[in-house]
C-alpha cells in the first residue's frame, strides 16, 4: 500500500506512483485511468468520489468513447453550474472543469457536448436517414430551435439552417433538397413545392409541377378559365411562388406546357 487511511487522500495520486507500487496491471486493465482503479476499489462504498473530474484529471478522448462516461461528466458538470442556464456555457467552462477532452471529442463543438444539439444515440453524420422517424425528430428539434409555430414557417427554412444545426448529412442524404426531407419528415402535411424560399433548379422543368402550381395559383387569384391568365402580370406570380425573372412570353410558356 501507499499508506493512506481516507479515500479521499487518494486524490492526488499520479500514474507514475501506481505503476512505482506494482499496480501496473491493473491500473493498465482499468484503461491507464486513476479513476478508474479506484472506481472499482471503492465501488462497495461511494465510486462517485473516483470521477476523473473529481480527482483532479482531465481524461484522454479515448476515455469518452464509453457514453455512461459522458453521461456522468454531464450530470457532474450540470449540477456544478445548476445556477446557470446551460446556454450561457461557454467552452472555457468545459476546459476549466476537466472536460477539455469531452469537447474535443464532440469534435469542439459545445452544442454537441452540451448535448443542445438533436438527441440521437449516435453522432449526427451516423444517423441513418433513411428512417423517417429519425427524419422526424430531427425536425420537431430544428421546428423548436427556429422558433417555428406553424407548417407555414417551414416555407422560410434555408440550406443553412439544416447545414448550421447538425443537418448537413441530412442534407446530403437527400439531394440537399429541403423538399424531400420535409416530405420524409412530415409526410402527412400537404407541401406546396413552390412556396419554399429554396427551392431545386429543376424544379420548374417538369411538367407536372407547372401544372399544379398553375391549378394552385388560379384557385387564389379567383380566375374563372384559362384566358383569364392574360391579365395576369409576370411579377404576380413570382409573389406567388412562380420562376423569378418572368416574362409575359414565360407566363404563354408555361400555359401551354401546362
Amino acid at each position: 500500500t501507499v499508506g493512506m487511511i481516507h479515500w479521499r487522500a487518494y486524490h492526488p495520486l499520479s500514474p507514475t506512483l501506481l505503476l512505482h507500487r506494482s499496480v501496473f496491471n491493473t491500473f493498465h486493465h482499468r484503461s491507464y485511468h486513476i479513476s478508474s482503479v479506484l472506481r472499482l476499489a471503492s465501488k462497495k462504498r461511494k465510486p462517485d468520489l473516483y470521477e476523473p473530474w473529481v480527482v483532479n484529471v482531465d481524461p484522454p478522448v479515448e476515455y469518452w468513447q464509453d457514453d455512461d462516461n459522458r453521461s456522468r461528466y454531464l450530470d457532474w458538470f450540470k449540477n456544478t453550474f445548476h445556477s446557470r442556464p446551460i446556454d450561457s456555457v461557454t467552452k472555457t467552462d468545459l476546459k476549466s472543469n476537466f472536460g477539455k477532452s469531452y469537447l474535443a471529442y464532440y469534435g469542439n463543438s459545445l452544442d454537441r457536448a452540451l448535448r443542445r444539439g438533436p438527441e440521437f444515440s449516435v453522432l449526427p453524420e451516423e444517423v441513418d436517414w433513411e428512417e423517417g422517424e429519425n427524419v422526424k425528430s430531427y425536425l420537431q428539434w430544428l421546428q423548436k430551435k427556429l422558433d417555428y409555430q406553424n407548417f407555414d414557417q417551414w416555407y422560410q427554412v434555408k440550406t443553412s439552417d439544416f447545414k448550421d444545426e447538425y443537418g448537413k448529412s441530412l442534407m446530403a442524404h437527400h439531394g440537399k433538397s429541403i423538399l424531400n426531407i420535409m416530405e420524409n419528415g412530415i409526410p402527412e402535411h400537404a407541401w406546396m413545392p413552390w412556396k419554399f424560399i429554396s427551392i431545386d433548379k429543376t424544379f420548374w422543368e417538369n411538367t407536372k409541377n407547372i401544372r399544379e402550381f398553375l391549378n394552385w395559383a388560379s384557385i387564389q387569384l379567383n380566375l374563372p378559365d384559362m384566358s383569364a391568365w392574360t391579365t395576369v402580370a409576370p411579377s404576380v406570380l413570382e409573389e406567388y411562388g412562380g420562376p423569378r425573372g418572368l416574362k409575359k412570353s414565360d407566363v404563354k410558356k408555361m400555359l401551354m406546357t401546362a
